[in-house]
């Protein structure tokens, strides 16, 4: 894929070229001065093809959501009812550009939008592409059991009547890995990862791939695999080189890529890439700007720095909570908890975990607490002393026992 900056100078060329065609007399009608009417419908229809694929490469790049949105609506002004493909396309790229406003119900809701057109327009790679995209935004609402099925969906949509795969249908294995990640069954979790890593390369689907192999790296180091996970994170960054985009590895990777440095001991990466985020501009993205901020706070508690983790935190926690992305508020309020404790306020430490056991607890949580190790291991222990009647004591104990697991296979 060509650098976007490239990929949008083709496509000004384009536009360009397009509205002067239609400025310009035709010598087929030259009497009136002006092309038939429908070579001008086709030719506005292309003008709306073109604003939509500004708007899903400006989204999926750069991430820059709002001026995604407004290729959006150019797009729409232009195509014509009939045009599925391209309407699907601007429905894809609306998904992309809430996601990066951090705005994950209209995401949801695009995506499926992006779906339901496909269908009637019959490409499958857009049928498989946007039912991944619906279970990953599906993810961050924290809607695990859904992400589950929706994944299972796109896996049945892209499997041919011989068995074949489709080629997107690589991210799907990956998201049905993560969630079973995330229950803490690992042994179908590293193989459902492994299947998507080996579509991934076998396609060549870089845009997926280091996406395969970050979930891969995370699945290893649940499992107490420490050299293999490091491999599978040198690969995920490799790949990534090959399509570099600050804004995906931030808004996709950097926060886990730093919690997997601090859990191995390589605190002076993490703050080697906290140093060159200050030195360079923003992202474009709110919700890119927040998974650096994560990452950031990580840092600082790796550094003992509970006080300054905790005014990061806050404010993070309140947006993500606003814009109801619940996979997010959990490991906020997972982390906060640690600062709390940190900071020796255990009964701030207490109220707050016992918040997040109580969001986690619907949809089966498990790893995203467990994988804060010993210090939040002691904190639960604590919190199941209390025998508080709002905290569900048996998801409490099953935490627990997976904590002991984890011991056992470190």
């Amino acid at each position: 894929m060509a650098p976007y900056w490239t990929i949008e100078r083709w496509l000004q060329e384009a536009e360009t070229s397009v509205r002067a065609l239609l400025l310009a007399p035709a010598s087929e009608n030259a009497e009136t001065g002006a092309l038939p009417l429908a070579e001008q419908r086709a030719w506005d229809d292309f003008l709306g093809e073109i604003a939509s694929f500004r708007a899903a490469v400006t989204a999926f790049t750069l991430g820059d959501g709002r001026s995604a949105l407004a290729f959006c609506e150019e797009a729409l002004a232009h195509l014509s009812p009939a045009n599925l493909v391209a309407r699907a396309e601007v429905a894809y790229a609306k998904s992309l550009a809430y996601h990066a406003l951090g705005d994950i119900v209209p995401a949801i809701q695009s995506a499926r939008e992006a779906t339901t057109l496909a269908q009637a327009g019959g490409d499958i790679s857009q049928i498989v592409a946007y039912t991944c995209r619906t279970a990953y935004s599906l993810r961050l609402q924290g809607k695990l059991h859904e992400v589950l099925q929706t994944a299972q969906l796109a896996v049945t949509r892209g499997t041919t009547s011989v068995g074949l795969p489709h080629a997107m249908v690589c991210w799907a294995y990956s998201m049905h890995a993560d969630v079973l990640r995330e229950w803490n069954r690992l042994d179908e979790a590293l193989e459902l990862a492994l299947q998507g890593v080996q579509l991934s390369e076998q396609t060549e689907t870089i845009v997926a791939l280091y996406f395969a192999y970050s979930v891969l790296m995370r699945v290893y180091q649940a499992r107490g695999e420490v050299d293999v996970a490091r491999v599978a994170f040198q690969k995920s960054e490799v790949t990534l080189a090959q399509n570099y985009s600050p804004y995906r590895r931030d808004i996709f990777l950097i926060a886990e890529w730093v919690q997997f440095w601090l859990s191995s001991g390589e605190v002076d990466r993490a703050t080697l890439w906290a140093h060159e985020l200050a030195q360079q501009p923003r992202e474009p993205s709110p919700l890119a700007r927040e998974r650096e901020e994560v990452a950031r706070a990580r840092i600082l508690l790796a550094q003992e720095k509970p006080t300054e983790a905790l005014s990061l935190l806050e404010p993070l926690r309140v947006g993500a909570q606003r814009q109801e992305r619940w996979n997010h508020v959990i490991e906020m309020q997972v982390l906060q908890a640690l600062a709390h404790s940190m900071g020796d306020e255990e009964q701030e430490a207490l109220a707050i975990l016992a918040q997040a056991v109580q969001l986690a607890e619907p949809e089966g949580y498990i790893r995203i607490i467990v994988d804060e190790g010993p210090p939040m291991a002691r904190l639960l222990s604590r919190l199941r002393e209390q025998e508080d009647r709002q905290v569900p004591t048996r998801y409490v104990d099953t935490l627990l026992a997976a904590f002991r697991e984890a011991g056992g296979a470190h």
